[in-house]
Formats: structure tokens, sequence, C-alpha cells
């Protein structure tokens, strides 16, 4: 027993060992919800070099990138599930609703700086190995424009400022009323 646990962890080191193929490693964050996936890298202005997004899948796919609302050019690096990099999409154009497909089936997609891919020479059948990010490079939300948020503060204010009239009239209404409704049943007592 003790040899066979022996024989197989000498036998991955002989296998790492012999493996000449490049690694590559990129701080990521992970885009795993299809809301994540679908928002991607979209409304992010600047990425430093060593980022990237991992867009995981729960199965083994033919996944699609688009470009659709994203600011900056990318490469998508399609990955299988043993971490080895099946296809590339290079220089992927900000903005377009073009579709980029992997030819063969992936777990895995990393988007990274568009001409990193070849700057780094990664090719098929590389390693890509990742840590997660500790800071998120977007929090998947449509960044607010600040013109828009003043406005809406402002016409909230308004709104509250005249429901806030609008209260004081009823008060205003209700105790008239009450005050009627009282002459009525002092009117009533006296007869």
């Amino acid at each position: 027993m003790i040899f066979k646990k022996l024989y197989q962890i000498i036998k991955t080191k002989i296998e790492n060992y012999k493996d000449t193929s490049n690694k590559h490693f990129f701080n990521v964050q992970v885009a795993k919800t299809n809301k994540e996936r679908e928002i991607g890298l979209m409304w992010v202005k600047k990425m430093p070099i060593d980022q990237g997004m991992l867009f995981e899948y729960k199965d083994n796919s033919y996944p699609s990138m688009w470009m659709k609302n994203t600011l900056i050019p990318l490469d998508a690096i399609f990955i299988n599930s043993d971490a080895r990099v099946v296809h590339i999409e290079h220089q992927m154009i900000p903005g377009s609703t073009d579709k980029r497909s992997s030819r063969k089936m992936c777990k895995y997609v990393l988007e990274i700086n568009g001409g990193l891919a070849k700057k780094m020479d990664i090719k098929e059948g590389d390693l890509i190995g990742t840590t997660l990010l500790s800071k998120n490079i977007t929090d998947f939300k449509k960044p607010n424009n600040k013109k828009n948020s003043n406005t809406n503060k402002k016409n909230s204010n308004t709104k509250t400022k005249s429901n806030n009239k609008k209260n004081s009239n009823n008060k205003k209404y209700s105790n008239t009323k009450t005050k009627s409704n009282n002459k009525k049943k002092s009117n009533n007592k006296n007869k």
C-alpha cells in the first residue's frame, strides 16, 4: 500500500518534470452565475496587466463571448477542465456584438487585456493558473451616471415636499370634518 502511494507521487513528479508547456498565471474575478457572465467586464475602463475575469461554466460546452458595452479590447482564452488552453480569440473589439466562440469544448473562458496573449506567447496546450482577486474588477452593476443621480435626488425631494403639502392639506380637511361632526353631535344633544 505504501509502495503504491509512493509510486503515484514519483510518477506525478516525473510527469510534471516532462511537461514542457508554458504556464501562465493571472489574478481573476470569477463570473459564475448567468447574470455575472452576461455582464462580464462591461463598463470597465482599465484593467491591470496581470488581472482578468474568469467565466466558469458548469459543464464542458462551446461558450461564445461578445463585447457589448465593453470599453477595452480583450483577448478571450478558452480553457478546458485540465486548465489547458484550447482556443484563443485575439483583440476582440470594444462594443462589438459579434459572437466569438471556442472551436473545442471548454469549461472556462479567461478574458484578459487585448494583445496580452500574443505578448505572453500564450498558445493552445499552455496551462493557465489563477488566483482570486482580493478586490473585484467589477461589481457586476451598471455604473450610475452622476447627472442622472442628482436629477433623481432633486425629483425625489420635490416629490417629498409635494407629498408633505398634500398630507398637511389632508390633515386640515380631516380637522375641519371632525369639527363639523362635533357641531352636529352637540346640536343633536341639545334637541
